[in-house]
């Protein structure tokens, strides 16, 4: 089959055109051919066919319209038109759309005339040029304002392949027969300054230079007069190029006997931009303020961008050269240093590639290095030139190739920030923002296929971890594949150990790129005392997603000073962000890379070792913090630390929260570590040293996974003691997150061990916690109260003041419950005094809450105002965010009951907002019913926001 749009649309079964009549019709079918082997929404269709302006038959008429046309293609062509649950897609072979033809023989024509391959990109443009049988999309005549975009498209896109096939006719000399072509084309397109510029030259080449400045004249006068600017940098060089023939001609001075190079055609060196260039804007104008403000002779511009592999320094640097070669009209060169391969190019072949760009014949190249330098130096100071010195190894390698002085601009690209160059300006880039990276990934498998699936995208884009590469191999894979669903590929790339298998196409692929950069590192201690490769394998085993210097130097087993050299030299070379003095980040993909190395290229023995340290060292810190956030209460015993890689210590409860609050993510990466690699004490101690800090924050996800790797660990050990006091943990999750039915099941078989174990403390926390559980169960409240005065009676018998402070404000919950609001304000009094006695802060702020709370369920609201403005300050000391959500609810609660109606709501906002940042949507639902309920109340008949009525 051939499809054809450029002319009047033709579909060709053979030798046998098949007719598609109606104009809606063969509207639907260019549509299908533009967005061939996408997969189109019925929605998207009918945007395109009908705009804003659908009929409400739209639906039935696109149906109609998709079964007529397929009866209009024929039953081979009608086949490839294909209807599945997400819309329609029409399936169309290589070579068969004329207009996919027509953009890649132009795509290749654009590569042969980078390289100065002039035969062959003029005999590719020409053929490509042929296709063109009249307008596109001629017959429809009230087409799909798609097609009018693309129209234009197609037009541009054929006039730079004319401008391109006349460059190279025009360099292989058949100046004369170009003439009256150029001039034709010239004339329909009067502003355009490259046909008039090829023009000129075509002109003078012929020895018709009067002419030649003619057509400069004209074009000059018309720029003026129709749009008030100069004509532009191609135009002056054509014009220049004629002057100074007419000079060299016109001289009779004696030549000097210096060789003098002849001018060579204005460099034009930079490689396609893509079409597709999404998101850098901030960078991009950075770029273009750095570099295009040269001056005249003084210092030349200096930008570096640098970054990981994939990371689309290069992309970057062509798009923004592109956008700037306009300020350099001497012209662009562009010198690939292949700096992050094995074979870097020396600089002294690199600045022999310039100056043969600049027209420096073969055999007039000094030999000598600096001999190179200096004349390069020398051609590029008068002129105005963009350099890019694209994947640069190091500084040495960039050092000769910079202009001394001059007007021109150079940028450069590594993966190396270049430490030791001076006085230019660094531009560090990251993965892409989740916007841009779906942006991207959109335009390379189509928006409506991405919308199609916005889960399975996200989740997909997630994996990619925002890196450029990464995203343009997974969108390259769905395009090629329109029977996938993006799910498969998501579904893929969430396994970590086929993640970088995934994420290759043809010849491209992550991990080639990333072990580039790797191999190049060195494995001994070449950058100080440590081993920068062994380094970035062991970081991949972290698992977290960054890691402070204390916590590597401990992993890597070297002196922190030692150990920051080591980091600070991967951070040079773009494999390792410092996020913060003192904390570096690991990008995940480098990550999934790392962590391959280290099981492929690390001893098992040394791999455990490392974890090991690790372990040791978030133990010893941990335990510090935790004495702080949970004090008086059992822990297990722990190994005395490691003298080179003490713990840290913390002088507040604050300071113990906030490391938590950084390293949670890392303490439930290095508990998961613990059991994948053969640490499981190290997983239980983790796990038990941690859930206070959890339960008291309310991090209901890193505390499952906490105890579920915690748990684990300690069954394969056999440890009764270990799995008890995790199960215990477990318990506490389950009844903060609603699950009382498992939280009881889980007490039953805790208070089995206790006893098995003949614990009497550990016996006395399980009647507690079972207290704790029936206070909310209707029928059990008095089993509650029960259970919790033989806890009380057991806690003053061990002597454990804390436990009897907690018991009874238990036992006043219970009270509270039941309707006894005098018997429960008598017990959380009591609980109040123990607590104050014993100085637990934390026990004071819950216990002076609930008195405050008590009084507001018996509506005694000047008491409840009292007390729960008095907790408030308390709670927020300690960091419980549990109870300060209670606290602000039920002042909420008491606003709505008394007034102003606007401070319940700013109470209750507070509360929702931070029961939704623990991840409680319960409780933040419940939230959101009262402000509701409140919002539904009318002022004016609401005594409550009555000012009258509350004077």
């Amino acid at each position: 089959m051939q499809f054809c749009l450029l002319g009047p649309l033709v579909v060709l079964d053979g030798a046998t055109e098949r007719p598609v009549s109606g104009s809606k019709l063969r509207g639907l079918l260019a549509v299908l051919l533009l967005h061939a082997n996408q997969e189109l929404a019925p929605g998207t269709l009918r945007q395109h066919l009908w705009g804003d302006n659908a009929p409400d038959s739209a639906d039935a008429s696109l149906r109609n319209l998709i079964a007529r046309l397929r009866r209009a293609l024929g039953d081979e062509a009608g086949s490839r038109l294909r209807t599945s649950p997400g819309g329609y897609l029409l399936r169309v072979t290589e070579g068969e759309l004329d207009l996919q033809v027509f953009a890649d023989r132009c795509k290749q024509g654009r590569q042969l005339l980078e390289k100065s391959e002039w035969a062959g990109a003029g005999d590719v443009l020409a053929s490509a040029l042929s296709l063109w049988r009249g307008d596109p999309f001629s017959g429809i005549p009230d087409g799909p304002e798609l097609l009018h975009a693309q129209d234009q498209w197609l037009r541009e896109t054929r006039l730079l392949a004319q401008e391109g096939r006349i460059e190279a006719d025009l360099q292989l000399g058949r100046d004369q027969e170009l003439i009256a072509e150029i001039r034709a084309l010239a004339d329909a397109h009067p502003l355009r300054e490259g046909l008039h510029a090829q023009l000129m030259l075509a002109l003078h080449r012929a020895g018709r230079q009067a002419e030649a400045l003619e057509v400069f004249q004209v074009l000059r006068r018309r720029l003026v007069d129709e749009l008030g600017v100069e004509p532009g940098p191609l135009v002056r060089q054509a014009q220049r190029e004629v002057l100074d023939a007419e000079e060299s001609a016109g001289s009779t001075e004696p030549s000097s006997g210096t060789a003098k190079p002849a001018r060579a055609a204005v460099p034009r060196q930079l490689p396609i931009d893509i079409p597709d260039f999404t998101g850098r804007e901030s960078h991009l104008r950075r770029l273009r303020a750095a570099l295009a403000a040269t001056g005249d002779g003084g210092t030349v511009a200096v930008s570096a961008i640098s970054g990981t592999g994939g990371m689309g320094k290069t992309t970057l640097a062509v798009h923004a050269a592109h956008l700037l070669a306009g300020d350099f009209p001497d012209g662009q060169l562009f010198i690939s240093l292949r700096g992050a391969g094995t074979e870097p190019v020396p600089p002294a072949d690199a600045l022999a590639t310039a100056l043969h760009s600049l027209g420096v014949a073969a055999d007039a190249v000094p030999s000598d290095i600096d001999a190179r330098s200096a004349r390069y130096r020398t051609l590029v100071a008068d002129q105005r030139l963009l350099i890019v010195l694209d994947d640069a190894r190091d500084s040495a390698q960039v050092r000769p190739l910079l202009p001394g002085t001059g007007r021109s601009a150079v940028l450069v690209t590594s993966r190396s920030r270049l430490p030791s160059l001076v006085g230019i300006d660094r531009l560090d880039i990251e993965a892409l923002d989740d916007a841009q990276a779906r942006a991207l990934f959109a335009g390379i498998v189509g928006s409506a296929r991405a919308d199609a699936e916005p889960e399975a995208t996200a989740d997909l884009l997630r994996c990619c971890a925002g890196l450029p590469l990464a995203v343009r191999i997974a969108g390259a894979r769905l395009a090629n594949r329109p029977a996938w669903t993006i799910a498969d590929l998501a579904e893929r790339l969430t396994d970590e150990y086929r993640r970088l298998d995934q994420l290759r196409v043809e010849d491209t692929a992550v991990r080639a790129s990333i072990e580039v950069s790797y191999r190049s590192l060195p494995s001994g201690a070449a950058s100080g005392e440590g081993s920068p490769a062994r380094a970035f394998r062991l970081l991949g085993l972290a698992g977290g997603p960054d890691i402070s210097l204390p916590a590597a130097a401990a992993l890597l087993g070297e002196p922190l000073a030692v150990a920051e050299r080591t980091l600070a030299y991967l951070v040079d070379n773009c494999l390792l962000d410092c996020v913060l003095p003192g904390r570096y980040r690991l990008h995940d993909l480098l990550r999934v890379f790392a962590a391959e190395c280290a099981l492929r290229e690390e001893p098992e023995e040394l791999r455990r070792e490392a974890l090991g340290r690790l372990a040791h060292w978030y133990l010893g810190t941990l335990a510090a913090a935790d004495r702080l956030l949970v004090p008086k209460i059992r822990r297990p015993e722990l190994a005395p630390p490691d003298p080179g890689h003490q713990p840290l210590a913390f002088d507040s409860f604050s300071a113990a929260l906030q490391w938590c609050d950084e390293e949670r993510a890392n303490l439930v990466a290095m508990t998961e570590q613990a059991v994948t690699h053969g640490l499981p004490e190290s997983a239980v101690l983790l796990a038990s040293f941690s859930w206070g800090y959890f339960r008291l924050v309310a991090r209901h996800r890193e505390w499952q996974a906490s105890n579920t790797a915690g748990i684990a660990s300690a069954q394969l050990l056999g440890d009764r003691e270990a799995e008890a006091r995790l199960l215990n943990s477990q318990a506490a999750l389950l009844y903060q997150t609603n699950r009382p039915d498992e939280a009881e099941s889980c007490l039953v078989a805790l208070l089995a061990i206790r006893r098995e174990l003949d614990d009497a403390v550990g016996e006395l926390s399980v009647l507690t916690n079972l207290a704790i559980l029936y206070i909310d169960h209707p029928e059990k409240v008095a089993l509650s109260v029960e259970l919790g005065l033989q806890a009380l009676d057991l806690a003053r018998a061990l002597d454990r003041p804390m436990a009897v402070t907690n018991v009874q404000n238990n036992l006043g919950s219970a009270m509270e419950r039941l309707g006894n609001f005098t018997e429960a304000l008598g017990w959380y009094h009591a609980s109040l005094a123990s607590a104050i006695e014993i100085a637990d802060h934390d026990g004071v702020a819950i216990s002076t809450a609930n008195v405050g709370a008590a009084h507001l369920h018996a509506k005694e609201f000047d008491q409840a105002e009292e007390f729960l403005l008095r907790a408030l300050p308390l709670t927020r000391a300690v960091g419980n965010r549990i109870t300060e959500a209670e606290i602000l609810g039920n002042l909420g609660r008491l606003r709505t009951a008394t007034g102003p109606a606007e401070e319940a709501r700013g109470h209750l906002e507070r509360a929702r907002e931070l029961w939704q940042a623990m991840d409680d949507p319960q409780q933040a639902e419940e939230i959101r019913i009262l402000i509701d309920a409140l919002d539904a109340l009318d002022d004016t008949d609401n005594p409550v926001t009555s000012g009258e009525e509350r004077g």
